[in-house]
């Protein structure tokens, strides 16, 4: 992964510290998973969690993309159409399928994440995945400006509402661009990729806590609707993931898996927003039940992708 004569190459010295920390320390599956369950089992909220855990989004992105060289973006643009037409091709169709086999009380919530981009999260979970990092970056800052355009437009067909676009420029600058900055910063200072990636799983932590804390209240009120959107976003992730895997097997893995993210992962967390602000109260049901499946479904896709060993460095 690092050039020859790279400064920011591991040492051996760096090596061996790797190697002294806990493997569970090095697990971002068990971290995710046990920070999203205290969250939900102790329910803390405070006022500007949402900041808090864009925050947290931040820094994950910035550790995250401490890892990969510059070089080489342009030739990763080709995947830009292939990634657009799978966030908003093939996934809103499945999301359709799932809106037409569950209650109508769920519709909006499905159609809302149909408007949506795709999942910012999509850049930290392909590292993790040892996918193409680097095509990750470019497609997911290229579709979200095409989606200045493409989300209002689609949220004002679909369900005659109204989307600020605004939200949509300051992800693009705080969620991709500056953490791509700050990077930088990162890789010149760490002293081995061990230490970046600790740094990486520990911002999980409380990312996960907030999703869990935040989604609590939903999963209670409603635990009938909660399952059911449950059980459909899972469908619509593993049949999402199936297709693309199968259609796929002719490119490189690290590409395939980047492909995969997304083909199942969209910006969930806006889509909640845009639903508690604007639509029926059960149509943050849907939106809630994907973040939490996305979540979970990393452990499935790390070990299709490398087996039940460690995750090892991204590939750029």
């Amino acid at each position: 992964m690092y050039p020859q004569g790279d400064p920011s190459a591991p040492s051996s010295a760096g090596q061996r510290r790797d190697a002294k920390i806990p493997r569970i320390l090095q697990s971002p599956s068990a971290l995710m998973v046990a920070a999203m369950a205290a969250g939900f089992l102790v329910g803390f909220t405070f006022e500007g969690m949402d900041l808090a855990a864009m925050a947290a989004l931040a820094a994950l992105m910035t550790f995250s993309l401490a890892e990969v060289p510059l070089r080489g973006f342009g030739a990763s643009l080709r995947t830009v159409p292939l990634a657009f037409a799978l966030s908003f091709g093939l996934l809103p169709a499945l999301l359709i399928v799932a809106a037409l086999l569950t209650s109508p009380l769920l519709w909006e919530g499905w159609v809302i994440l149909i408007a949506v981009p795709p999942a910012v999260s999509i850049i930290p979970f392909t590292a993790i995945l040892r996918g193409n990092v680097r095509a990750s970056v470019a497609s997911n800052a290229l579709i979200y400006l095409v989606s200045l355009a493409v989300t209002p437009l689609l949220a004002l067909l679909l369900l005659g509402v109204g989307v600020d676009s605004l939200r949509l420029v300051l992800t693009v600058l705080v969620l991709i661009l500056l953490p791509l900055g700050l990077s930088r910063l990162v890789r010149k200072a760490a002293p081995s990729p061990g230490g970046v990636r600790l740094l990486r799983n520990f911002s999980f932590a409380p990312l996960t806590f907030f999703i869990g804390a935040a989604n609590r209240q939903a999963l209670l009120e409603s635990p009938g609707l909660a399952l059911e959107a449950l059980l459909a976003s899972i469908l619509v992730v593993a049949v999402a993931a199936g297709i693309v895997w199968v259609a796929s097997q002719k490119l490189s893995a690290d590409l395939r898996i980047t492909l995969v993210l997304f083909s199942g992962y969209k910006n969930a967390g806006l889509a909640a927003t845009i639903a508690l602000a604007l639509l029926t109260p059960t149509a943050v049901l849907a939106p809630t039940m994907m973040i939490l499946v996305n979540i979970l479904w990393i452990p499935v896709l790390a070990r299709l992708r490398h087996g039940p060993s460690t995750p090892g460095p991204p590939v750029g």
